[in-house]
């Protein structure tokens, strides 16, 4: 019976499966850290609930590394905030921003028509650039400067009977998608 307790992720799935996905990845801290930062310069596209979503999602993963979680954090919203309508898709944004640009060529020329895909140029050669800078900034000087990390206050490694539930999970997503 819910007595009022419990939080949103109390069968401790979602935290299970990011840092099973972690510890199975045969990918070094870097890729990892890489591909946070490129999914947290792409996140402009979900409409400002990036702001919300990325940085603990980011200290999850980065404690999953045994790395300082605020770092994840320190991440995730620098990224999401300096990429601010980067993206490689045209976004909700792009339409926002096309009609500034508009109307002050129409002052020019009241014909001229423009296409929310005008800044998709800029905005797509923006994105590789934010990401590196992101990662550099990240490593060389965020990490540095939060001190030494004790990972002993982070969760113990995924145990078996945690692998076996998320395997279980994984199992039940996959017959529900079959039957539906």
């Amino acid at each position: 019976m819910y007595d009022g307790r419990w939080t949103i992720d109390h069968s401790g799935l979602f935290n299970v499966a990011l840092k099973g996905l972690v510890e199975r990845s045969k990918a070094s801290d870097i890729k990892i850290i890489a591909i946070f930062c490129f999914l947290c310069v792409m996140a402009d596209c979900t409409g400002g609930a990036e702001f919300v979503v990325m940085p603990p999602l980011g200290a999850i993963i980065w404690a999953s590394m045994r790395r300082n979680p605020m770092a994840g954090m320190f991440a995730a919203y620098a990224s999401v905030s300096g990429a601010f309508a980067s993206n490689l898709m045209i976004t909700s944004m792009d339409v926002v921003n096309v009609s500034f640009t508009q109307t002050a060529a129409q002052l020019v020329n009241p014909q001229y028509a423009l296409s929310p895909a005008i800044n998709w140029y800029f905005s797509a050669f923006s994105v590789p650039v934010l990401t590196i800078v992101a990662i550099l900034i990240t490593v060389k000087f965020v990490e540095p400067h939060l001190g030494k990390y004790n990972p002993a206050y982070a969760d113990s490694a995924t145990s078996e009977q945690e692998l076996k539930a998320l395997k279980s999970a994984e199992i039940s997503v996959l017959i529900f998608a079959a039957v539906n």
